[in-house]
């Protein structure tokens, strides 16, 4: 009878927790296509939701990708139906897999009545079949940490950079850099609004945008440009194009930053003055841009040629990658500023970014690093894309200040 008591009561346990999971799968299936329908079909989702929704997508992200695949292609996206069989699958899988962590400990946790067992039973059942819930629970913080916390942790990075005959009237100079803001479904206005006042704080001398402005459609390009243009109020402000404004439309995201007054040189060069404004011709350090890597052509030559070879340059490339083309060591360049990595968005403890967009692995995953014909400078980037989280990568703006050698 105590064998049976010690069996039965376990057993209780393990389906009031079945009743338990299957309320919540249903809640999150329902909560989770819901949303999905907000921010991906309907586009009506506020501002507020974009880290639950974010969250809600990274649970069921592996269902999402298999979804993607049979459906050939992010078309899927569009489709209700999709979403809740998803949803359902995708948290199903889920509670299926807590389900089966419980059921394994409870197997293996019925008491044996053992001579000279010490070891209360169980206390031994309640200790050890705690281990799914905790391992659930800590999951859980880290997903809301990932997708609620650390994307909304925007941080500002300094950095001197010497160069070499650098005019003395720019020793000193200021350098704001801004990547990656990415405005569309996963990255709010009011997040680029924040981290255009953080970098309007910093007072630069001039702001140098690499790439990547508008995410998911056209419909982000006007909002995505009108974000930038208090920072063209305060300095000169000069860009070029990533490759996820091709994808929106490169032509209309050209046009509408600079109908906004951002001097767009993909492919092109200006020069800054003394008085620290633009000229199209002369000046006393050469700012130039190449075209994204991916999605445009790198013209060097284009960029470079003709420029005094005494005179310090700045050459501005989305693509960090760029910066390994033999035909660059052919041009003077003492920086490169980059931004497209995102910096892997994840960095873990002893295997660092293991997900870093590029060729090169981690090489060019952030930071001021030495490329094999210049020095090159990779922000992290304001938004994401693709995964809809960072852990270990907080979003940036970089200060960068010019020091004459």
């Amino acid at each position: 009878m105590e064998n049976e008591s010690e069996t039965r009561g376990p057993r209780r346990i393990f389906t009031r927790r079945v009743v338990i999971v299957l309320v919540a799968w249903a809640v999150l299936t329902t909560l989770g296509s819901w949303r999905h329908q907000r921010r991906w079909i309907d586009e009506a989702a506020s501002d507020s939701w974009v880290g639950i929704d974010a969250a809600l997508q990274v649970m069921v992200l592996p269902a999402w990708l298999g979804a993607r695949t049979v459906g050939n292609g992010y078309g899927v996206a569009n489709s209700l139906a999709w979403a809740i069989g998803v949803n359902s699958i995708g948290f199903g899988a889920l509670a299926v897999a807590y389900l089966v962590a419980h059921a394994g400990v409870r197997g293996l946790l019925i008491p044996k009545s053992r001579v000279g067992d010490s070891i209360d039973p169980s206390r031994r059942r309640l200790l050890l079949g705690a281990a799914p819930d905790a391992i659930a629970a800590v999951s859980g913080c880290g997903l809301l940490y990932a997708t609620v916390v650390e994307p909304n942790w925007i941080r500002v990075t300094r950095t001197d950079v010497p160069i070499e005959g650098l005019s003395p009237s720019h020793d000193g100079l200021r350098m704001l850099q801004i990547s990656d803001t990415h405005r569309g479904p996963r990255i709010s206005a009011s997040f680029i609004a924040e981290a255009v006042r953080l970098g309007i704080a910093q007072k630069p001398d001039l702001i140098l945008l690499t790439g990547d402005y508008v995410h998911m459609g056209v419909e982000f390009i006007e909002e995505g440009a009108a974000l930038l243009a208090p920072l063209v109020r305060i300095a000169p402000t000069v860009g070029v194009l990533g490759n996820h404004d091709w994808y929106a439309g490169a032509h209309r995201v050209r046009h509408t930053l600079t109908n906004y007054g951002v001097r767009m040189i993909d492919n092109d060069r200006c020069f800054l003055t003394d008085q620290c404004r633009l000229d199209a011709d002369a000046g006393t350090l050469c700012i130039a841009g190449v075209g994204d890597l991916l999605e445009d052509h790198v013209d060097f030559d284009r960029a470079l040629s003709g420029v005094d070879r005494s005179m310090p340059r700045l050459l501005m490339s989305h693509n960090p990658d760029a910066a390994e083309l033999p035909e660059l060591r052919s041009h003077r360049v003492d920086l490169m500023l980059s931004g497209h990595t995102h910096g892997g968005q994840v960095r873990l403890p002893l295997i660092g970014a293991p997900g870093v967009p590029s060729r090169y692995g981690q090489k060019y995953a952030q930071g001021l690093v030495d490329g094999p014909a210049c020095r090159v400078h990779i922000s992290a980037g304001v938004g994401m894309s693709v995964a809809p989280f960072r852990f270990g990568v907080r979003p940036e703006i970089n200060l960068l200040t010019l020091r004459s050698t």
